[in-house]
C-alpha cells in the first residue's frame, strides 16, 4: 500500500507499507523529496498510515534502515515522538525470516 503527496501533480512524498502477516504492516519505504524536505511532509504521511491503522486495527512495524539524512537515531526519535512503542517483532512469518528483531511498534488496535 502505497500513501503519497502530490504537489502541482508532482510525487514529492511517498511512504509504503507492505503486510508482514495477519494484521501486521511494515513500513517498507520513505521517501520525500531533498527540495521539500523540513515541511513535515513525512510526519504527514506517517499521521495518515497510523489514521488507516487505527481504522483497520494495524500494527504498523518501524523497522526502517535509515539512508539519506537522518541516522537510525534520529528515525528512531521520530517514530517514537510519532507515538511507536519500542518493542521485539518475531519477523519468522515474514519474507525477512528472520528471528526476533528490536522494532518500534503502533498498535491502531489500541491493545
Amino acid at each position: 500500500m502505497k500513501i503519497t503527496k502530490r504537489i502541482k501533480g508532482e510525487t514529492v512524498a511517498e511512504l509504503t507499507l507492505t503486510k508482514l502477516w495477519s494484521n501486521e504492516w511494515e513500513i517498507e519505504y520513505l521517501k520525500v523529496e531533498p527540495s521539500h524536505r523540513g515541511k513535515g511532509l513525512a510526519s504527514e504521511l506517517l499521521e495518515r498510515a497510523k489514521a488507516h491503522a487505527i481504522k483497520n486495527q494495524l500494527l504498523l512495524i518501524g523497522y526502517l534502515e535509515p539512508i539519506g539524512s537522518l541516522n537510525r537515531e534520529q528515525m528512531k526519535s521520530w517514530l517514537v515522538r510519532h507515538g511507536f512503542k519500542h518493542s521485539w517483532y518475531d519477523f519468522t512469518n515474514s519474507f525477512h525470516k528472520g528471528s526476533q528483531k528490536r522494532v518500534l511498534i503502533f498498535n491502531g488496535s489500541g491493545t
